[in-house]
């Protein structure tokens, strides 16, 4: 929430007690790890977490764009230097051990055709990210990096949504205006679309359907444009639950 043009955080229990002020800061951003709540300065590489402070130990006035954590470890991009002036750099990190190691240099720091936030796969062993238009995975250390995709020409966009197995990737791609859901196995192969939207005419400037979660293994939580629905990787139509007027949605999760 916002306070006087401030960004502040709280946690709480559902149903109970009164909140506690976990910080107040600009540019920050609550995560959980593990059972803690976390707290990490976009605009700092520093992290907050059970009465601590994390430095990263990069450069100093870095942009974190995104966190996740997996077995005591934190994956994070940022972004730093001088963009108007021609230099600017984009890397993923990892940090465990009180050590931050640099896993990736992004060759577009300017951005591309394709963008989202990494993921480690659920056992941690590897990690799903966009690079120059296509999909990849590499182990945690940046090493044996394996392209999933070959087509650096259409648009792709997260989020990035890891199955529970491991064995398959989704992300959303726009081909002819129109953005669809599509699965790519991570041992291999080509992706195949799992969405069929259709294109919507002008005024009209959201046309397609987003994975947003998971529901189970067998159902995904889809999002277009104000509604939000439910796709069965069987195949068949997205069935709608809900619409907000006046509203688009961003994000969402669902419980285990």
């Amino acid at each position: 929430m916002r306070s006087s043009g401030r960004q502040v955080a709280w946690e709480g229990t559902v149903g109970g007690g009164r909140p506690q002020r976990l910080g107040l800061g600009y540019w920050a951003q609550p995560f959980w790890l593990g059972k803690q709540l976390g707290l990490v300065e976009l605009r700092a590489p520093r992290l907050h977490l059970g009465g601590r402070t994390i430095a990263f130990g990069i450069a100093p006035h870095a942009q974190i764009s995104s966190i996740a954590a997996s077995r005591g470890r934190l994956l994070f991009d940022a972004s730093w230097g001088n963009g108007p002036a021609g230099d600017l750099h984009a890397a993923t990190f990892v940090y465990s051990g009180g050590r931050t190691n640099t896993v990736r240099t992004s060759p577009t720091p300017y951005g591309g055709v394709s963008g989202a936030d990494p993921i480690w796969s659920p056992d941690g062993s590897r990690i799903a990210f966009f690079e120059d238009g296509d999909l990849w995975t590499m182990a945690p250390d940046g090493s044996d990096a394996r392209r999933l995709t070959h087509t650096p020409t259409v648009a792709k966009s997260g989020p990035l949504l890891w199955s529970r197995d491991g064995r398959r990737i989704l992300y959303a791609a726009t081909r002819n205006r129109v953005r669809d859901v599509y699965s790519v196995p991570t041992s291999g192969g080509g992706p195949s679309r799992l969405s069929h939207s259709r294109r919507l005419h002008p005024p009209f400037d959201e046309s397609g359907t987003t994975a947003v979660s998971w529901l189970g293994p067998s159902a995904l939580a889809v999002k277009s444009g104000n509604s939000l629905g439910v796709l069965p990787l069987a195949g068949g139509r997205v069935q709608r639950i809900c619409t907000i007027p006046g509203m688009g949605l961003t994000n969402g999760t669902a419980l285990p």
